[in-house]
């Protein structure tokens, strides 16, 4: 993999971190109210859009 990286970066770049993403779950506790807020509000959003779009 890094051979491929170096093919591609520039001259005098580097990769200076390096890693994988961990799994978690969606709805757990951290991320559960800040999510279903967030899609709250979009619905909220697209639903004033939609009311005011529409009859015109």
């Amino acid at each position: 993999m890094m051979e491929k990286l170096q093919e591609v970066l520039y001259e005098r770049e580097k990769v200076l971190w390096e890693g994988k993403p961990e799994p978690f779950s969606l709805l757990d506790d951290t991320y559960k109210r800040p999510l279903l807020i967030t899609w709250v509000i979009s619905v909220a959003v697209v639903a004033a859009f939609l009311a005011f779009y529409i009859p015109f």
